[in-house]
Formats: structure tokens, sequence, C-alpha cells
């Protein structure tokens, strides 16, 4: 099974909606991105919504996948531990998500894919 891999960068997940406009809809219904950034320690951050019950701005993230469990993931080679997510009531194609940090170092492209592994000696 090959899934798309997208990457994230620092964004912030308020906790109450302040009038934010949307700017686009994201890859994991019902998420969408706002045209308004906020400011924190000298530092931007997209504004993804909608609110969560407690306020999160997210800098690095670890590699995950919006499904149940950890599953080994192959990418160009390298095995990664993907802690996978749920969104309850929630259809979509699944996505691996990198922070842009880790996409650098290990070259890793928006679009790209990955490979669902069955032992990380696959």
């Amino acid at each position: 099974m090959n899934i798309e891999i997208e990457i994230s960068k620092p964004h912030y997940h308020p906790s109450k909606d302040k009038g934010y406009t949307k700017k686009r809809d994201l890859s994991v219904p019902p998420h969408w991105v706002a045209n308004e950034r906020v400011e924190k320690n000298g530092k931007s951050y997209a504004v993804v919504m909608p609110p969560r019950k407690k306020e999160l701005y997210e800098d690095r993230q670890s590699v995950h996948i919006h499904l149940p469990e950890y599953l080994p993931v192959k990418i160009k080679g390298e095995i990664f531990w993907v802690k996978l997510k749920v969104q309850e009531g929630e259809y979509f194609e699944p996505k691996i998500h990198f922070d842009d940090v880790d996409a650098i170092e290990f070259n890793i492209k928006s679009g790209q894919k990955g490979q669902l592994c069955s032992t990380p000696l696959d």
C-alpha cells in the first residue's frame, strides 16, 4: 500500500474560534487553514481550524499517519515507525505527515509516496 506524504510546517490549533477566515481546506477533513496567522515568542504560526478542546502550538511532530496504531513505513529505502491517528466519524485518504525539519533532513517532498510494510525487513 502506497500512501502520499505531506509536510507540516509550524502551526497553531486554537481552543476558540476568534473569527478566523478560511484560506483553504486541508487534506484531513474537516480541518482548514486560516488567512490569519498568530505570533508566539517572535515566531509566526499558521492557524488550523476547527478549534480543539485545548490550545496547541505545533513546532515539531513525529512522523505520523492518521489511522489507529504504530506501523512501519518505508520511504526511499528508510524505515520509519509511525504513530497512526484516527479522526472519528470522518472518511479520508490516509496521508503520511512529516514536519518541515525532518523533511529537509531526509530529503522528502510533499506528494511523494511511502510504502506500508508488513515488517521493518520488507
